[in-house]
């Protein structure tokens, strides 16, 4: 929802569709439902068999087993609105889950394989660890601090060099599914990082060994000029960016190149005019006002 409202309205809608895969296997959706034809959704991940939404809970299940409530999750939009595809947006650890989905490395809970369907036109993720992080014993102002310091499944694998990071970095890419990702640090002497995953990490054209052979994938560099953190109330930059209308201006760029609304052109501050868009976020001018864009090679 924080990025939802600096989104054109007429071309993302005023509320998100949440929802989640419940103990049956069914998807359902949470609070009031949007008014129908919502064309924006919200994947809220859960674990059913503890009837959870807990984040120390839904830790405990791997990142393969979440494809399943991703895949779920789609083939429920899908029904919804009559598309054939869905545009996936994913923050953090989301886009490792988007990414074992569309690289076929998921897995039910009867231990059988989610194959990738197809279904995904384009995948952007946002300050997500392709690379991994070294997780310090400080965690982020921001954030829960018994979650943060916990020893769970996803932390683990999260780490550089985890077995399943190693596993996913050798699968291939389809080719008919586009990759963006947007990769967001601190300019100074603490620079290169989000507060969370390093500037290297959130680079996937970086990984060379896999992705030298995918010179169609894009990142997007949003450096932030000023240390943001430290103080009461501070939100760190990983948390700051999905509500940033600079974000949002980007992820709408994206998408229309997507949906082929805008040409073939770089993607760009398209819609950041608009005048649907609410404004002012907090940290608006620390942003550089342009993007850098590069790709793999």
């Amino acid at each position: 929802n924080e990025m939802l409202r600096h989104l054109p309205r007429h071309r993302f809608g005023d509320e998100l569709v949440r929802v989640y895969q419940g103990a049956d296997g069914a998807v359902q959706t949470r609070g009031e439902r949007p008014p129908a034809g919502s064309p924006s959704f919200a994947l809220d991940f859960h674990d059913p068999s503890a009837r959870s939404f807990d984040a120390r809970i839904v830790a405990a299940t791997p990142i393969a087993r979440k494809v399943e409530q991703v895949r779920a999750a789609i083939d429920y939009i899908l029904g919804s609105t009559g598309q054939s595809r869905v545009v996936v947006v994913a923050h953090g650890m989301g886009g490792l889950v988007a990414r074992a989905y569309v690289q076929g490395r998921g897995t039910s809970a009867k231990t059988t394989a989610v194959p990738y369907r197809s279904d995904v036109a384009a995948l952007i993720t946002i300050d997500t660890p392709h690379a991994g992080v070294a997780i310090g014993n400080a965690p982020p102002a921001d954030w829960d601090a018994d979650c943060a310091a916990a020893d769970t499944i996803n932390r683990r694998e999260m780490l550089r060099d985890s077995a399943f990071l190693q596993d996913l970095n050798r699968q291939p890419w389809p080719s008919a599914t586009r990759l963006d990702a947007i990769a967001t640090y601190y300019i100074g002497p603490t620079g290169d990082t989000d507060g969370v995953v390093p500037r290297t990490s959130q680079d996937i054209a970086s990984l060379s060994e896999y992705w030298e052979r995918h010179p169609d994938v894009r990142v997007w560099f949003q450096p932030v000029l000023a240390d943001l953190r430290g103080g009461p109330g501070t939100t760190v930059l990983h948390s700051a960016v999905i509500q940033s209308p600079v974000t949002a201006a980007l992820v709408s760029g994206i998408v229309d190149n997507v949906d082929g609304a805008r040409g073939a052109g770089a993607a760009g501050p398209l819609d950041h005019e608009d005048p649907d868009i609410e404004s002012p976020h907090p940290y608006p001018n620390n942003y550089q006002n342009e993007w850098v864009w590069t790709a793999a090679g």
